[in-house]
């Protein structure tokens, strides 16, 4: 029997839909702003602050989509690392008890392990009108800023106000939040 959510997704599988969508916008995020840092490269670092939170959120985000996509491939890694994470945080004593956290760990990299494997065998048409409507989407909050920037009064080229918004998207991408 196998539980469903209230979607009708099964149970388990929401959560690598979320990884997913999470690992294909970091990515068109980064392209993006990879792009408009290329192509305003001298623009750029004459600002030397942006430039050097450009280059040190490139290496995270690239070194965090890369330990993403080890463990989908080996998933013992993803689940060494994140018990040690887990001990760490119990050492810190930011977390109650790892008594449960193994198997917790376990049972979800192989539900999302199960995941990974429909959507590049069965359903990469899904994956790929996922990653299109990311991009889709991505591509409408690039213009959305720069009619918001039309809106203040403030008239630039199309051109200049998509990569503006590039690299402003990518900065924000870092930005701690509570959730």
């Amino acid at each position: 029997i196998v539980s469903l959510t209230r979607e009708g997704i099964p149970a388990g599988k929401a959560s690598s839909i979320v990884i997913i969508k999470l690992v294909t916008l970091s990515a068109i995020i980064q392209i993006g702003a990879m792009v408009s840092f290329l192509l305003y490269q001298l623009q750029l670092e004459s600002l030397r602050f942006v430039s050097t939170i450009f280059y040190v959120g490139g290496f995270v985000g690239i070194v965090f989509v890369a330990l993403l996509i080890a463990g989908f491939l080996y998933p013992r890694f993803l689940i060494g690392s994140f018990t040690a994470i887990g001990r760490m945080l119990h050492f810190l004593r930011l977390l109650g008890s790892t008594k449960n956290l193994k198997r917790k760990i376990i049972h979800e990299a192989l539900m999302a392990r199960k995941s990974y494997r429909l959507y590049f065998s069965k359903h990469l048409g899904y994956f790929l009108s996922a990653t299109g409507l990311n991009g889709a989407s991505y591509f409408t909050n690039l213009v959305l800023l720069y009619a918001i920037l039309r809106g203040l009064g403030i008239v630039m080229p199309f051109g200049d106000a998509l990569v503006l918004a590039a690299i402003l998207l990518f900065l924000i991408m870092f930005m701690p939040t509570p959730g």
